[in-house]
């Protein structure tokens, strides 16, 4: 099977390795995707080590994980609220790895859960760039309240690389940045986005292939997101997976 490519932070915390691009990995991982294949890049420790190898044990190809020796791992920062450090996920590169699994990816996942720099934003659109022509998916949940809102300028070109965007509620807003009178419909003409799925805790309404579908669901956003990206790297088209599952 083709590879799943999926683009996230890895944050350290005292009950395992955190973060979106972790949680969708291994989500998809456990739900019977062989292959799903991390992006990310972390401290060299110790303790990243064991991170990289609790994410591996879920199934997960960390193949491709990138290791800095200059800069940290970011802990959950629901204890550590500290914005202004630098991370080595801040620092992701474009390498020979990273371009091969995008170029043969069947599904390339970029999530935001958290502020990144400039260099890691860059790498995701490269990512997004390299897979043109397969389905690319923007995912904007918070895995983490205290970080506030997502800003439009975290996420880059993101949404403007992605056919599809699965955002939590609380994420929605950042959607709206340049054109906030406008509607989720204008957002999908303006940025040739196919499916737009909000998530909140007990219903998702998704926008795709111009129907409006909204319905009750019994799990949370996240696995709602999971469940999406199944389909969509099971071979369902955007509009099927958007509107089929969750």
């Amino acid at each position: 099977m083709r590879p799943v490519l999926v683009i996230g932070e890895i944050l350290a915390d005292p009950e395992g390795p955190k973060g979106m691009g972790v949680e969708i990995a291994c989500g998809l991982a456990e739900a019977g995707i062989s292959r799903v294949m991390l992006a990310s890049r972390i401290g060299d420790g110790e303790i990243e080590r064991g991170l990289v190898a609790s994410i591996q044990d879920r199934g997960v190809d960390c193949s491709i994980i990138q290791y800095d020796c200059d800069r940290p791992t970011l802990r959950n920062r629901t204890l550590h609220p500290d914005t202004a450090r630098s991370s080595a996920h801040d620092m992701l590169q474009w390498d020979s790895d990273l371009e091969q699994i995008a170029l043969d990816a069947a599904l390339v996942v970029c999530t935001v859960g958290m502020r990144h720099g400039g260099q890691a934003r860059s790498t995701t659109d490269r990512a997004l760039l390299t897979a043109e022509g397969v389905p690319r998916v923007l995912v904007l949940m918070q895995d983490t309240p205290a970080l506030g809102p997502i800003e439009h300028l975290d996420i880059g070109r993101a949404s403007d690389l992605c056919e599809a965007i699965v955002a939590g509620e609380e994420a929605f807003d950042a959607l709206r940045v340049r054109t906030p009178s406008d509607d989720i419909t204008r957002l999908m003409d303006a940025e040739a986005v196919q499916a737009v799925a909000l998530a909140q805790q007990d219903r998702i309404t998704v926008h795709a292939g111009g129907h409006v579908t909204a319905r009750a669901i019994h799990h949370g956003p996240i696995p709602s997101a999971i469940a999406i990206l199944h389909a969509l790297a099971l071979g369902q088209s955007i509009t099927e997976a958007m509107l089929a599952n969750g």
